[in-house]
């Protein structure tokens, strides 16, 4: 019979644990459409394994392991490669950590990388598959769990891409039936029914069921008045720091160089923070990486992966170079894998790590570092580059005649591009014959047709909309990725291959050195991105075309007139003064077409978001069991010491704790009067019992220690009692 009860235990404990873990599903379940969370799966999954070891209360010594072991395994799956818990390894993973704290004593929490976050997400999913075990098994309540789960998901589906209609119902459904059986199981435990029907349970699932049915069925087909109000939604994002004008509204993210930019638009905060120094002759763009496909909504990479050893080639062999150095540190809390660098890197080497070695991408650019054949971020390194000298005139010479390998990638379109960005690119080049005067006539029209540098009411194109179309036409407001990213599209309508680029721009002057050197200073905000064209025999050429920044190039004219034509040309009256740059990916959280958004910014709000809930939840949990807990405080507290006071202040507390629960000791009532209303309220004799003793110790010669070993036993079931 015994061993038939607590099977059933077992199985009513499982069934309403995992209703719980559906729960906590649903907080999981948007993290890839509102975040750069990936592999959602695998936290599901380590999120399963977790409540298992759990709800099998495992020892420690033993889940330990387990739980510590499955973290590794999912950071190193994420986020390393080579094998697995090698000394290289655990190198990666404690200067990470060791990194990541130094972070977070400076009060960097925007820069904790995304390894580390990932470690803190595993550790806050191993506290809630805990936290949901007590609220279920334990505790049999699981109200605000619910209420939390439900207001979650709902600012999520108001604020955010994701739909959350049929979750909304799962919750519903869940949550409802949870509280049913709870109150149904909690009832019976209080009331010590012994036998109930093993149906009753089921009976009470059905009911609910039914009635849930019944009243959805009903609101559903009810009538439904038209709002009444204005919606609020667009003043609590305006509140809230969202942006909502022509397009949807945006979370305004913080600026800084990012790796997704499938989604551009949206405005960005200030962000200051120190990114890497630089000491080299003169000021620089620097390069990160190229991106050649346009979705329509941002940028992504569609050329194969080819990597070259040292050597990116930039230039052809009609362009007069000047070799250049620099030195490059980044600041401590910087994990870039790759570098960044200016004109074309020739030598690059990282003081006395002489196992390094840079890779690039063939197509893009990117510069990635490896020690050996792992992936490192380094802490500085030298860079030798040629510097280039463009001949103006040698590139109004070219016309055309591009490589096919460059057509084939560099003038891809999206066919949903409007007609009229193209109609556009041909309106402003229709006086220029020769590539060059093209690519400068459409900079310069930004300039000179009501353009504004914008970062904060920046607007994010509807569903339907082109990024470039609604920027050209619509809005006219925005910053670096509006303003090289429609260059870009509006080059390729007309034939000429071109691509964006990001980066850096050169930061802050901060002093001169005694050897002719200069020491800038770069920051989040100094994030930009800029325009590659395709010259034959030249290579790649930069542009400039957003307002308030200096041009990335340094063009030669072979003639003082040539060179006071393109100073008149070039004269802006309306540059932005002081103007530090934008991100090169604003990133934010919508969809993007085709994929998911992904937005590492946005994670730590939401990971934060979580933290905060969980704590919330902690907080009310202790408000609404804080008799619970008062009494096992007064257990550990008073129940424990065995000295001459000890039954005194045990008995103290006691009649503290009923006055806490409103049964307070009236001044006119003798203790054994007092006792006697207690044991007639709770039915029993107790209170009496241990009244009687204390009266022993007080007024007579019974020894103290002896009778409080006789009756702490007495003493821990009342305070139980009281407390229940």
């Amino acid at each position: 019979m015994v061993a038939n009860t607590v099977k059933t235990n077992k199985g009513r404990h499982f069934f309403l644990y995992m209703l719980s873990y559906i729960l906590l599903l649903e907080w999981l379940l948007p993290l890839p459409y509102i975040t750069d969370t990936g592999y959602i799966s695998f936290f599901i999954g380590v999120t399963l394994f977790f409540s298992f070891l759990t709800f099998m209360q495992v020892k420690v010594w033993i889940s330990l392991p387990l739980k510590l072991g499955l973290i590794f395994y999912g950071l190193h799956l994420m986020f390393l490669e080579g094998p697995f818990l090698t000394f290289h390894w655990f190198e990666i993973l404690v200067s990470d950590f060791t990194h990541n704290v130094m972070m977070m004593s400076a009060g960097h929490w925007t820069g904790l990388t995304d390894m580390f976050r990932s470690l803190l997400f595993f550790i806050l999913l191993a506290v809630m598959s805990y936290l949901l075990f007590f609220w279920t098994v334990y505790a049999k309540r699981i109200l605000f769990f619910l209420l939390f789960t439900i207001i979650y998901i709902s600012v999520i589906d108001t604020f955010t891409p994701y739909d959350a209609s049929y979750s909304i119902v799962r919750i519903f459904m869940v949550g409802f039936l949870l509280l049913g059986l709870m109150t149904l199981y909690r009832t019976i435990e209080r009331e010590n029914v012994k036998t109930f029907s093993s149906i009753l349970p089921v009976r009470l699932i059905a009911s609910l069921c039914v009635v849930l049915l019944l009243a959805s069925s009903f609101g559903y087909a009810a009538p439904k008045y038209e709002p009444q109000w204005a919606d609020p939604i667009p003043y609590m994002k305006a509140a809230i720091g969202m942006e909502t004008g022509q397009g949807t509204g945006v979370l305004r993210q913080r600026i800084g160089y990012g790796n997704y930019d499938g989604r551009l638009g949206g405005g960005f905060e200030d962000d200051d923070t120190p990114v890497f120094q630089v000491v080299t002759p003169q000021g620089q763009y620097w390069r990160g990486e190229s991106k050649d496909f346009y979705t329509g909504k941002g940028w992504e990479v569609s050329t194969p992966e080819e990597q070259v050893e040292m050597y990116y080639p930039l230039f052809e062999h009609k362009v007069e170079v000047n070799e250049v150095e620099a030195a490059i540190a980044f600041e401590p809390y910087q994990n870039f894998e790759h570098i960044f660098y200016a004109g074309e890197p020739t030598d690059i080497s990282a003081g006395s790590i002489i196992d390094i070695s840079v890779f690039f991408d063939a197509h893009t650019g990117r510069g990635n570092t490896y020690y050996g054949d792992d992936p490192i971020h380094l802490e500085s390194y030298h860079l030798s580059f040629l510097e280039p000298q463009f001949s103006v005139s040698r590139l109004r010479e070219i016309t055309g005649g591009d490589p096919e390998e460059i057509q084939d990638i560099y003038l891809q379109l999206p066919n949903s591009l409007p007609d009229r960005v193209g109609e556009l690119a041909e309106d402003i080049t229709k006086n220029y014959s020769n590539r060059y005067d093209q690519v400068k006539a459409i900079e310069r029209y930004y300039r000179m047709s009501g353009f504004r540098y914008e970062t904060k009411n920046v607007a994010v194109p509807e569903f339907d909309q082109d990024y470039v179309d609604q920027f050209l036409f619509e809005t006219k407001l925005g910053y670096c990725d509006n303003y090289s990213t429609s260059m870009v599209v509006m080059l390729r309508t007309i034939g000429i291959p071109a691509r964006w680029v990001k980066g850096f721009t050169q930061g802050e002057r901060v002093q001169d050195l005694d050897d002719g050197n200069r020491q800038y200073q770069i920051t989040n905000a100094n994030a930009h991105s800029w325009v590659e064209v395709y010259f034959p025999g030249h290579g790649w050429v930069p542009f400039e075309p957003t307002q308030g920044f200096n041009n990335a190039s340094n063009f030669v004219f072979e003639t003082p007139e040539l060179e006071e034509q393109w100073e008149r040309e070039m004269e802006n009256p309306t540059v932005e003064p002081e103007v530090e740059e934008t991100l090169a990916d604003v990133q934010e959280e919508e969809v993007a077409a085709g994929g998911i958004n992904r937005d590492g910014l946005f994670f730590n709000y939401v990971f934060w978001f979580l933290i905060v809930c969980t704590l919330l939840m902690v907080v009310i949990f202790s408000f609404v069991f804080r008799k619970r807990i008062l009494v096992q405080f007064l257990l550990y507290r008073y129940g424990k010491p065995s000295n001459e006071r000890a039954f005194e202040l045990a008995y103290h507390s006691l009649i503290w704790f009923l006055g806490y629960k409103g049964l307070v000791k009236k001044r006119s009532e003798t203790l054994r009067e007092f006792a006697e209303r207690i044991d007639s309220f709770y039915s029993m004799n107790e209170m009496t019992e241990i009244t009687l003793n204390y009266e022993k110790v007080s007024y007579g010669n019974t020894h103290p220690k002896e009778v409080w070993k006789q009756n702490r036993k007495l003493w821990e079931n009342l305070i139980k009692k009281i407390g229940s």
